[in-house]
């Protein structure tokens, strides 16, 4: 099948990391997973009252594997533990017997289109390479051709089960109009918060339950990559122009380039540096959500550290007053630390949940007596009130949705509160924020400025379209798991395995 695509030839040279920067956009991702000793289970299980084999568990298992390398790249294995390979295989499996069902099929015309459309496939000149196509699936993902093909035809048959559920999807002007006025529209309250933090000291430590708070929130301590790295810094005056800045930069340049040359002879960075009299500083672990802000690295830079490998030293590197070079000294992969290691971050996490309860009663409480005390005046001062009863009260800007704000962050539930308020109900219930609970009140509303709504419209209808197209194939999807009444053997096995 499709063996014309596949014609036979020297392999060419091709970088081997190609399969790890390419992306893929159909399927449904997995994790690689081994069944170890399959023969303890007959079958992974059934649905729609049909038993599926582990032999055809297992092939689709490994087609989504493909998929998630694909489209995670090097980061696959740092994430593979967060995966829910079972899940999403299952969910194949529903639906191509939904396509079976509806006897949707695709030509291997449109499977050829679909592969020599994808860009890793394709020559210098833009065009389908067979070689190169045969190299990547054979060397780089280790899948042979037809198992890809049929791969691909799979996914075009998802293709087409979502454009028959989805085609009849619409939306209308009076929607995009909607979604440009909240997105342009702007309101301003003030909170009422009430911070967890202050009820940390009514809370007693239960180990057992810290432990379990981990096991539960591994997620929550995951630990990004993170590098440690020694540089030298050379730097001319502030105040110097003309030619005594250029003499000044080429002075400092050269000792930068003096530095990196003596460490490439076999000198340590500290030993170079204080040869040209200057001095080797650490920066201590940093990642990339976290950069050590002292070495004033652009973001550009900072991607080329993390690409670097330990011992391996920077070119000269220009900083807004001299230069820099950078050794890199250890680096760390991504990783969720065990237990042991963070126990006390473990529990702080978990004393700051508990403590939550605490600040719940208390913000009930005081939301009771506020309501209570502005029903009461003839101009209620909601900050003035607050503030009487000790509470802490801050006023946000004008803000619109999806906007980041000082305290609170970006926090959906706040943000829909704010919105929902008017002038008939100004004032909210108890809002949960990551920190406490809030109460809300409305200040001032600015409207939306519907001038630019002709020329945003179609731009605000697709993406509204997309969103409604993908939650309608969502609900069928939901809809089909339940038709399919699934017994998952696989998943009792695996927790077979771990209880012993």
């Amino acid at each position: 099948m499709l063996k014309f695509i596949r014609k036979k030839g020297v392999m060419k040279k091709i970088l081997w990391c190609l399969a790890i920067v390419i992306i893929l956009v159909f399927g449904f991702l997995g994790q690689a997973y081994l069944l170890n000793a399959p023969g303890e289970i007959r079958n992974a299980g059934q649905i729609f009252g049909r038993t599926v084999s582990l032999e055809e568990f297992e092939k689709q298992r490994q087609q989504t594997v493909v998929q998630a390398i694909l489209r995670y790249g090097k980061n696959f294995n740092k994430i593979r533990d967060f995966l829910n390979i079972e899940a999403e295989t299952w969910d194949r499996l529903i639906l191509l017997q939904e396509a079976r069902k509806r006897r949707i099929t695709v030509s291997d015309a449109d499977v050829i289109a679909a592969v020599q459309k994808y860009p890793f496939f394709q020559g210098e000149d833009g065009a389908f390479d067979s070689l190169r196509y045969n190299d990547v699936l054979k060397y780089a993902l280790k899948i042979r051709p037809r198992d890809f093909e049929e791969t691909v035809r799979d996914s075009l048959k998802f293709e087409k089960l979502y454009l028959l559920e989805t085609s009849s999807t619409d939306v209308t002007e009076e929607e995009a109009f909607n979604a440009y006025r909240q997105e342009n529209e702007k309101v301003q309250v003030s909170y009422a918060f009430i911070p967890a933090e202050e009820f940390k000291g009514q809370v007693s430590v239960d180990e057992a339950e810290v432990e379990k708070y981990y096991q539960d929130h591994k997620q929550e301590f995951f630990m990004p990559p993170a590098v440690n790295a020694e540089y030298v810094r050379a730097e001319y005056p502030a105040d110097l122009k003309d030619e005594a800045l250029a003499k000044a930069k080429d002075e400092t340049l050269a000792k930068i380039r003096a530095v990196i040359q003596e460490a490439a002879e076999g000198k340590t960075l500290a030993e170079t540096a204080k040869g040209q009299g200057l001095t080797v500083q650490e920066s201590g672990f940093f990642s990339m959500e976290q950069p050590n802000l002292q070495m004033g690295q652009s973001f550009e830079t900072l991607q080329n550290i993390f690409r670097m490998d330990p011992g391996q030293i920077s070119d000269p590197i220009e900083t807004p007053r001299g230069f820099q070079v950078i050794r890199l000294k250890e680096k760390k992969e991504a990783y969720v630390p065990e237990f042991a290691d963070i126990k006390d971050t473990v529990a702080e996490a978990w004393k700051v949940q508990e403590a939550k309860q605490f600040a719940k009663q208390k913000a009930e409480e005081s939301l009771t007596a506020l309501t209570g005390a502005l029903a009461s005046t003839q101009f209620p001062d909601f900050a003035k009130t607050a503030r009487d009863m000790k509470l802490d009260v801050q006023q946000t800007p004008f803000f619109s949705l999806g906007q980041y704000l000082p305290t609170i962050g970006i926090e959906k539930g706040f943000q829909e509160t704010a919105f929902s308020l008017n002038d008939t109900k100004k004032i909210s219930g108890i809002v949960e924020v990551l920190k406490g609970y809030c109460i809300l009140y409305l200040d001032s509303r600015q409207p939306a400025d519907m001038k630019g709504f002709e020329e945003k419209k179609q731009e605000i209808a697709d993406a509204l379209l997309t969103e409604k197209r993908n939650q309608v194939f969502s609900d069928f999807l939901t809809k089909l798991r339940l038709q399919a009444n699934l017994k998952d053997n696989i998943s009792e096995y695996l927790a077979s395995r771990q209880s012993r």
